[in-house]
């Protein structure tokens, strides 16, 4: 039932609270997205195909598949055989099949090559401290703004900064808001 969603979020999205089939010229683009399955067992095949044969009966045109597209390098021969599958489904039923082979976010594709490529943010210098065979890392301190609710000033020149750009004629000190 939980892979039934995809059409039923179709469904609420296009038409919330419409019982009978969509009209075909309502919306020329309408697609269902098949997410959850990976074609690992023929099993994924009936279930996917139940999800197109329902988008096609209510006049769905399209099938967005995210099946694990993203490394088909890494694929059996079966996944193939199932994918094909699927493919003859849509062809049947006149449901243009959409690939979705670049996965955003998760990094899937690239992490299930190499592990190794997950990164944050390089780390450049970073004090350490070692002990007892742990090593913690030394956090920089607070970084602190001079001024930084700019209510520090000498007419329309700020405390603790250098330029000023022509004070009293381009630039002035807000006297009346006060945020610190």
């Amino acid at each position: 039932m939980d892979r039934v969603r995809s059409v039923l979020l179709v469904f609420v999205i296009l038409a919330p609270g419409l019982a009978a089939p969509l009209e075909a010229g309502t919306y020329p683009d309408r697609f269902v997205w098949v997410f959850g399955w990976n074609l690992g067992q023929d099993r994924d095949v009936d279930e996917i195909t139940e999800v197109l044969e329902t988008a096609a009966d209510h006049k769905i045109n399209g099938a967005v598949m995210s099946l694990g597209l993203d490394t088909l390098c890494k694929k059996s021969p079966d996944y193939f055989r199932r994918l094909e599958q699927v493919r003859e489904v849509c062809r049947r039923r006149k449901l243009e099949l959409i690939p979705a082979v670049f996965s955003v976010g998760y990094g899937g594709a690239a992490l299930a090559h190499d592990k190794n490529l997950a990164a944050g943010v390089p780390v450049v210098d970073a004090p350490f401290v070692v002990v007892g065979g742990e090593a913690k890392l030394v956090p920089d301190p607070a970084i602190a703004l001079a001024n930084g609710g700019f209510e520090e000033h000498s007419g329309n020149r700020l405390s603790g900064y250098r330029f000023h750009d022509q004070p009293g004629e381009v630039t002035f000190v807000d006297t009346k808001i006060r945020h610190g």
